[in-house]
């Protein structure tokens, strides 16, 4: 089946999470489970390996009387922290994307009227190529400019108000802008990996309470933390991708120690 099917207990679940409708309700309505989807895991075979590994992962920590309960509360923030992912990545990519473009059309502004001892070079992992002959460069930017004037460039593949980052209305129509193109290809972005640490975060403190609350992960009560808790939340960003194991060079806990605390502090302050 193409969905995950937890039967978690409602009663206990509406603690820390807000159904639609009363427990009661829930148990009737969802008596065989409750299904959900995650578009990405579109085979039998990937729902079936997530499954496995988390169960592996519930065993390991003492939880798997929490499987269902645990399962729920992931899979339902798994959707919301990877909506938000997707589009802090396709943001950031526009943005990249726009600044290139910005960069490529002023280095031609600057060399009109002629390129000359101009070239394009383009490398890719089987060859390379490079242009040298004038006219094929000016019919490949005249192209270029052509696209963004006609509407036939996928303007969605750039941020939305490019036409107007890159141009002046005159009385000729729309002309490049050397002001506007070097304020574009000199702009600073930021990359995403910030936000989504945070969002990483955010995950492990949305289930925290339950696992404070309702289980024995965190066995002094008086501690915000615990070495088990942390190695969970590893192997648990772990499963869904988050982060390379083989590619963090602390302590598992140290990692998560860290990463949940900064996002606490910004979160007080």
């Amino acid at each position: 089946m193409l969905y995950f099917n937890p039967k978690p207990d409602f009663n206990k679940l509406s603690k820390y999470y807000k159904f639609s409708e009363p427990a009661e309700t829930m148990f009737q309505q969802y008596s065989d489970g409750y299904p959900i989807i995650i578009d990405w895991y579109d085979s039998d075979e990937k729902v079936d390996a997530i499954q496995n590994r988390f169960t592996e992962i519930i065993n390991d920590f003492g939880l798997i009387e929490h499987f269902d309960n645990l399962l729920f509360l992931v899979l339902s923030k798994i959707q919301d922290v990877e909506a938000i992912i997707d589009e802090l990545e396709f943001q950031y990519h526009q943005k990249k994307r726009t600044k290139e473009l910005a960069n490529l059309l002023l280095t031609y502004f600057e060399a009109q009227p002629k390129f000359v001892n101009a070239s394009i070079h383009l490398k890719t992992r089987t060859g390379a190529a490079k242009l040298n002959d004038p006219k094929l460069i000016q019919w490949l930017f005249d192209s270029i400019l052509k696209g963004f004037k006609e509407g036939t460039m996928n303007i969605a593949d750039f941020e939305y108000n490019i036409r107007e980052r890159f141009f002046d209305d005159t009385e000729n129509g729309k002309m490049l802008s050397k002001t506007k193109l070097n304020i574009e290809a000199n702009a600073k972005i930021d990359s995403p990996n910030k936000s989504i640490k945070a969002l990483q975060a955010e995950f492990c403190l949305y289930v925290y309470l339950y696992l404070r609350h309702e289980t024995e992960i965190i066995e002094n009560k008086n501690a915000f933390l615990s070495d088990k808790l942390l190695n969970f939340y590893f192997e648990l960003i772990s499963l869904f991708g988050y982060i390379d194991p083989n590619a963090i060079e602390s302590e598992n806990k140290d990692y998560m120690s860290s990463l949940i605390r900064n996002q606490v502090n910004k979160i007080n302050t």
